[in-house]
């Protein structure tokens, strides 16, 4: 059929997303789930895996962008901001908030446990992007500064 996504019995992949806003208060609620291997054409199966990772703000924010990987991901998260100003000296909005997160990403055959994060960050609405910068604590004494412009598209 025309149009028809051709899928994988490799690769599967699902997000989900719920975002809401009232007053000066944005909450957002979120989760992915994926699974990802090369399918091994000569034989019709799926072999040598794929990397999917998690890391980095509201990806597991206490963990560097792809310290965890694997071909399996599960993932689950919270964000809160509060607008503090609409505009200041620069005209921009100004947000602060927290994010809470459990999640990680595994091979298949592998352990794998449910590592948790936790963020606090300042975020500016400017001119040339998003900005974020903050400090999140996860499982095991995992920590991380982050500096982030933009939005980040990967998954």
């Amino acid at each position: 059929a025309r149009g028809a996504a051709r899928t994988s019995p490799c690769r599967s992949r699902a997000r989900a997303l719920w975002a809401q806003s009232w007053g000066p208060h944005v909450l957002n609620l979120g989760a992915n789930w994926a699974q990802d291997k090369v399918p091994n054409n000569c034989v019709g199966t799926c072999a040598s895996p794929t990397y999917l990772y998690l890391g980095g703000f509201q990806f597991m924010g206490a963990y560097r962008m792809g310290q965890l990987s694997g071909d399996r991901l599960a993932h689950v998260y919270g964000t809160y901001m509060y607008r503090l100003f609409d505009g200041g000296l620069l005209k921009q909005k100004t947000h602060v908030g927290m994010v809470l997160e459990a999640g990680d990403a595994w091979f298949d055959g592998q352990p794998h446990s449910t590592k948790y994060s936790g963020s606090l960050f300042i975020a500016l609405d400017s001119k040339i992007g998003d900005i974020y910068l903050g400090a999140a604590r996860g499982s095991a004494g995992a920590s991380n500064l982050f500096l982030q412009l933009g939005r980040r598209f990967s998954f």
